[in-house]
């Protein structure tokens, strides 16, 4: 059965192989449209809650906008040298670090992701105040691939399950990439 728009000419089965060859190749083009960002923990652990410190060891939580991603602390004791590798849509993208719900201002860093491309973002915790004034904040600094590895040194460790927020476990499959060792520099 055809019905055509009033003086269009156009029927709907035409318009509706229309709508579908768009709405299959809009699919598949989104689905290329992500990034690769590895974000990892490195800092030192001498430093760490020291007044004016800006190298310490992170423990706290990163965010995508508003939307938790994970946590640096997945057991009892805090552990250098963390990484987790996510798939995220390629774009404008407003990470956070924080130790508190909502990264401020100065907690986070801006990215354009560009699709099919892999990012390295470090995690480090500063330390500001004397005594029992003192305040820690996290930051975030986009790194090269070869420098984010001399980072680590070769004994970086993945974050565990547990380390993800409840928004992230629940897209795990998607979003996740397993990894037993640190990506290598293509």
């Amino acid at each position: 059965m055809t019905i055509n728009f009033s003086g269009s000419g156009r029927s709907v089965s035409r318009w509706l192989c229309r709508l579908i060859l768009f709405l299959c190749f809009g699919a598949y083009a989104a689905a290329g449209q992500e990034s690769i960002v590895t974000f990892y923990m490195h800092g030192s652990l001498w430093t760490t809650g020291l007044p004016r410190s800006k190298h310490g060891v992170f423990n706290g939580n990163v965010f995508d906008g508003s939307q938790e991603l994970f946590a640096f602390h997945d057991g009892l004791f805090d552990h250098n040298n963390r990484f987790i590798t996510l798939r995220i849509p390629a774009g404008r993208h407003i990470f956070g670090a924080t130790y508190g719900k909502n990264p401020q201002a100065n907690e986070t860093i801006q990215i354009d992701l560009n699709p099919d491309e892999h990012y390295f973002v470090r995690a480090q915790g500063e330390t500001f105040g004397i005594g029992s004034s003192v305040v820690k904040f996290g930051r975030l600094d986009l790194m090269y691939c070869a420098d984010a590895l001399t980072d680590l040194g070769g004994n970086a460790t993945p974050l565990k399950d547990k380390a993800l927020s409840k928004y992230t476990r629940t897209r795990r499959t998607d979003m996740v990439v397993d990894e037993a060792s640190l990506p290598s520099c293509k």
